[in-house]
């Protein structure tokens, strides 16, 4: 089994090196609504489009507290998930992806805002992700997983 590792940590001076990942620099970062901007409508009126994927998650906050969960769909620029917990809109995440897809294993990492989340029936909360941006290695990732 073939794995491919991506990881972004925006806003930070040092960057980690995880084993076989891909750092993402500063530079090569552009911005969620630049992306959106040059994307087409499609019927339900959404700008990018979303696919059901299915994989882990683990939504990791401020101070190091891990909350796993799976995927419901992902777009290029954002991702719905359930969990658990209520996790605080407008906060921001760290998001560690594990989804299985076309014979590969992704693994990203990536910064995203929580934007909503809605109570789902007593299984949990689908908490709604938007990136916060996308480097050129996890948009490539992310083009990956939604072929």
């Amino acid at each position: 089994m073939m794995e491919h590792q991506v990881t972004q940590d925006a806003g930070q001076s040092e960057q980690q090196a995880l084993p076989d990942a891909i750092n993402v620099l500063p530079e090569a970062v552009e911005s969620v609504s630049a992306v959106a901007n040059h994307a087409p409508a499609n019927a339900d009126g959404r700008v990018i489009r979303r696919v059901r994927v299915f994989g882990r998650v683990s939504i990791i906050a401020a101070g190091g507290v891990a909350h796993p969960g799976r995927i419901h769909d992902l777009a290029l620029t954002g991702i719905a998930v359930m969990v658990d917990a209520r996790l605080v809109d407008g906060m921001r995440y760290t998001l560690h992806l594990n989804i299985f897809r076309n014979g590969r294993l992704h693994d990203i990492r990536l910064l995203a805002r929580c934007v909503h989340a809605t109570l789902v029936g007593g299984v949990g909360f689908r908490h709604g992700f938007q990136f916060e941006s996308v480097g050129d290695a996890v948009r490539h990732a992310l083009g990956e997983v939604l072929l």
